[in-house]
């Protein structure tokens, strides 16, 4: 990857020290806080914080935005908060190009384009994705870099993007920058269109996955066409997989064991799909 090779200018390096006395003592989790760290170091002009459904959280990152001078905006729809944060006082253009892009009256590129995404990467329609990824890419982990879809498997826009936040992960604190990089490594089973199961404490070999424990993870349906009925689907299916701790898997089935036990097969029908994505350095 050579992210310490990577060179960040000098106003990104003494905010990344300064956000230490923001960022380090607090309760905050770290992935919360590296999206923090992300738009405060001006590697990214502006993030959004989805779906909290915590009061004291909901607090805390408006307290700690508050602090660090970055202005935002909240969203709320039943009971959940959606906060939209960023270095300048744009974020009310944002909150608005959001409601927009719900209601279908603008599209979803204009608000990627807010947040920084690669502009080749807004106008690709192309999912990148295949069985062996670079993990700089890797979207679907508990702490990634980048939060859009790559234009393709060698997006140099978007290489460069993760490496610079990888980077300033670096200079915030080097334990933590290796943790990151320990998750962005967990393979990602991903089955029909959107859905994708994340594992953990893992060992692939040739067809079969051994596991400790699972989660799940639904990329956010302001840049993915998720169906409820699916996802219904998904949770199902993500239920019987966290029973378990040992998958085989061929080219249109999964069966899923705990200690040699067969639990549940899974046939895929022919508009049904699934992929185990591997991501590596």
């Amino acid at each position: 990857m050579r992210a310490r090779n990577i060179i960040l200018d000098k106003t990104a390096q003494k905010r990344i020290l300064m956000s230490k006395k923001y960022l380090i003592d607090n309760n905050l989790d770290i992935g919360d806080k590296l999206l923090i760290l992300q738009v405060f170091s001006q590697i990214k002009p502006a993030a959004s914080f989805d779906y909290i459904d915590n009061d004291n959280k909901k607090s805390l990152i408006l307290a700690i935005l508050k602090k660090m001078h970055l202005y935002f905006q909240t969203i709320e729809f039943n009971n959940i908060t959606k906060i939209i944060f960023g270095r300048k006082d744009n974020v009310s253009q944002l909150k608005w190009i959001h409601d927009d892009v719900f209601n279908k009256v603008k599209s979803v590129e204009e608000y990627g384009r807010l947040l920084g995404y690669p502009s080749c990467c807004l106008r690709s329609n192309i999912d990148p994705y295949t069985d062996e990824m670079n993990l700089l890419f890797n979207r679907y982990s508990s702490l990634p870099l980048i939060f859009h879809s790559p234009c393709s498997t060698d997006c140099k826009e978007s290489v460069s993007l993760a490496k610079k936040v990888l980077k300033a992960y670096f200079l915030f604190d080097k334990k933590v920058c290796c943790h990151v990089i320990s998750e962005l490594k967990k393979p990602i089973l991903k089955f029909n269109e959107n859905m994708f199961i994340r594992f953990n404490d893992y060992k692939i070999r040739s067809n079969h996955l051994s596991y400790s424990y699972v989660s799940i993870t639904v990329p956010s349906p302001i840049d993915e066409k998720t169906n409820k009925e699916k996802t219904d689907d998904v949770l199902e299916f993500f239920k019987k997989i966290k029973k378990g701790n040992l998958l085989y898997f061929n080219k249109d089935c999964l069966n899923i064991f705990y200690d040699e036990k067969l639990l549940a097969a899974k046939t895929f029908a022919d508009n049904e799909s699934y992929e185990l994505l591997n991501f590596k350095v």
